[in-house]
C-alpha cells in the first residue's frame, strides 16, 4: 500500500512539474508590487539572502542619498526595514554589496562628501549593522564605480574611481574570515570603472565599463593561483560597449548583463554570459536604463515559474531616474541540479499536517551523506532548519502558524528535493 501511495505522489509531481515548464521563458515583465514601494534611484545594490532580496543605498536627483534597507520577497512585495540600530552606514551610491553566510557586506561607494573607504555588514536576523575595520596595515583607497566579487571566502575588489575621479587599476582581496586586505598585481593595460565582474569559482573576469580610452571591449582574467592577468577571447553576440550595466551571476557558469550607458544614452540590450566558454547570447531586451539593480529571486519550489527569475529595480535614462520593478524569467531550470531519481527517494507525510511531518529519505542517502532540511514560509523567511539523522525523521511543526511552507532537503550541499507543506 505504501509503495502505491509513493508512486502516485511521484506521478502527480512529475505531471505537475512538466506542465509547469510550459511557462514562458526569456521574457521581461514590469510588475506592480505591493508594500512599501521604494523611491526612484540609481547606483544602488541588491543581493539575495535565503529567499529575500535586500536593496541598499542609491540616489536620485530630488532626495538625499539613501542608506536604508528595503526587502523584496517571493510575493512581489517590498518592505522597508526599520533601523533599530543607532550605528548605520553613511548614505552612499555606486557602491557594491555581496552576500556571505547569511549577511550583506557593503563596500565603499560615493557619499555626500565624496568617495568612501569603509566596509559595513548587515545581519538580517538581528537587523543590526556593524562597521568592519580591517586589521591589515595597507588598505584600498576610497572609491566608487568598482566591482566586488565573492570567490570562496574572499571578496575581490577591482578598479573604480578615486575621489579625484581618476580611473583605478588596482586589485585587492578582502578575507572575510581574517578581516584583512591583501594587495594583488594591478591590471597594467588599463583602469576600469562602471564595469562588470564575474567568476568561475576560481578565476576573476572583468568586462565592459570605461577604460583609459573610452569603453572597454576586452575580457580580462585574473588567476589568483598564478597571480597573473591575461586577456580572454569570446564568442557569440558580443555586447555593445557600455558602462554601468547590471550584472547578475546565478551560478559558476552563467551570468546576465542588463542595460548600460553608451555615454550618450542608455540601452535595453541584455545578454547571457556562458562563463565556461565566454560565449555571449543576446536575449530579450529589457528596460533602457543604466545603474539599475538586480538580484536572483530564490523561490523555494519555484512558486511562480519553472525557470529562475531575476528582479530588477530602478535605473537612469537620459536624466530621468525610475522606480519601476521588473522580473526577467531566464531559460534556466529553477530546479536545476535535482536529479529525477531523487523524486523517488523522498516522501513527506502527512500533508496537510497539524503537529508533525515525517521526512522519509532513502536510508542509503542518510548513511552516505550529511543530510539536512530547511523550512521556509510563503513569504520566504526561514522558520526551521536541522539535520536528518535517520530514514524517517520527525519534524515538529506544532509551534508554527497555519499556512503554506516549502521544505528543502539536502544531501550534503546537494539539493535533493523541494516539497510544499500545508500546516493546518
Amino acid at each position: 500500500m505504501k509503495t502505491k501511495i509513493t508512486l502516485a505522489i511521484i506521478l502527480l509531481f512529475l505531471i505537475t512539474f512538466n506542465q509547469f515548464k510550459l511557462i514562458a521563458q526569456n521574457i521581461w515583465q514590469q510588475i506592480t508590487p505591493t508594500g512599501d514601494l521604494p523611491a526612484e534611484r540609481q547606483g544602488h545594490s541588491m543581493v539575495t539572502i535565503d529567499t529575500l532580496v535586500y536593496m541598499f543605498g542609491g540616489m536620485n536627483n530630488s532626495k538625499p542619498i539613501f542608506n536604508h534597507v528595503t526587502v523584496y520577497d517571493t510575493q512581489q512585495r517590498w518592505s522597508d526595514i526599520d533601523d533599530e540600530n543607532e550605528t548605520i552606514p553613511p548614505p552612499r551610491y555606486q557602491h557594491k554589496a555581496i552576500s556571505s553566510n547569511g549577511k550583506m557586506l557593503v563596500f565603499f561607494g560615493k557619499g555626500t562628501l565624496g568617495t568612501l573607504d569603509d566596509i559595513w555588514q548587515y545581519d538580517p536576523q538581528t537587523n543590526q549593522w556593524q562597521q568592519l575595520v580591517p586589521g591589515s596595515t595597507t588598505n584600498p583607497v576610497a572609491r566608487c564605480e568598482h566591482t566586488a566579487t565573492l570567490i570562496g571566502n574572499k571578496v575581490w575588489v577591482f578598479g573604480g574611481r578615486d575621489n579625484s575621479n581618476n580611473l583605478l587599476n588596482d586589485l585587492w582581496a578582502y578575507d572575510i574570515s581574517t578581516n584583512q586586505w591583501t594587495s594583488y598585481p594591478s591590471l597594467t593595460q588599463t583602469g576600469l570603472a562602471g564595469h562588470v565582474a564575474v567568476h568561475d569559482g576560481t578565476n576573476l573576469y572583468l568586462f565592459l565599463g570605461y577604460d583609459n580610452i573610452f569603453m572597454n571591449t576586452e575580457i580580462y582574467k585574473f588567476d589568483p593561483i598564478a597571480g597573473a592577468w591575461t586577456q580572454v577571447s569570446s564568442e557569440g553576440s558580443m555586447p555593445y560597449p557600455v558602462a554601468y550595466s547590471t550584472c547578475v551571476q546565478v551560478d559558476d557558469l552563467t551570468a546576465y548583463i542588463f542595460g548600460g550607458s553608451t555615454g550618450a544614452t542608455s540601452l535595453g540590450n541584455c545578454y547571457k554570459w556562458d562563463i565556461s566558454t565566454h560565449t555571449f547570447t543576446q536575449i530579450a531586451s529589457g528596460p533602457e536604463v543604466s545603474e539599475g539593480g538586480g538580484a536572483l529571486i530564490n523561490v523555494p519550489g519555484g512558486a511562480k515559474s519553472a525557470y529562475k527569475e531575476i528582479v530588477f529595480f530602478g535605473g537612469e535614462f537620459e536624466g530621468t531616474i525610475y522606480d519601476d520593478t521588473w522580473v526577467y524569467t531566464t531559460d534556466l531550470d529553477a530546479l536545476a541540479g535535482i536529479e529525477d531519481s531523487h523524486v523517488a527517494q523522498l516522501l513527506v507525510y502527512p500533508n496537510p499536517a497539524t503537529d508533525h511531518i515525517y521526512i522519509n529519505l532513502n536510508d542509503e542517502i542518510v548513511k552516505t551523506a550529511s543530510c539536512s532540511y530547511q523550512l521556509f514560509g510563503i513569504m520566504g523567511r526561514k522558520v526551521n532548519a536541522g539535520n536528518i539523522s535517520k530514514e524517517n525523521q520527525i519534524l515538529d511543526i506544532s509551534s508554527i502558524p497555519e499556512g503554506v511552507y516549502f521544505l528543502q532537503v539536502f544531501a550534503g550541499k546537494e539539493l535533493v528535493n523541494i516539497q510544499k507543506i500545508v500546516k493546518q
